[in-house]
């Protein structure tokens, strides 16, 4: 079974410490970084006059593979994963191979 998470960590070295937790396991996993908010804007030379404005939290998403399920069917995460899970979301750009995110 497979499971997709979206996730943000305060620093890139949180999110990397979990990840090589899980070394081990088929777990697909994609950085994101820093998703840009909004776009930087230009004027008609081609100047920037506002710079982007990024997220401040890296994102990571995680297509899980085959992990252990609870007595109610629900999955168990890896520690310090599911406290960074993502909720409400209203328009994110990435996805795996067209599969929709259920929160």
């Amino acid at each position: 079974m497979r499971n997709y998470g979206k996730y943000t960590f305060d620093t890139v070295e949180e999110a990397t410490q979990l990840i090589s937790a899980l070394e081990a396991n088929n777990h697909l996993i994609v950085k994101l970084g820093y998703i840009k908010l909004e776009p930087a804007i230009y004027d008609e030379d081609g100047e920037e006059v506002t710079p982007a404005v990024c997220s401040d939290k890296y994102s990571v998403d995680v297509l899980w593979k085959d992990l252990e399920l609870d007595e109610n069917d629900e999955p168990i995460y890896p520690d310090g994963w599911q406290e960074n899970q993502l909720t409400g979301l209203d328009s994110y750009k990435h996805n795996f191979f067209g599969l929709e995110y259920v929160l």
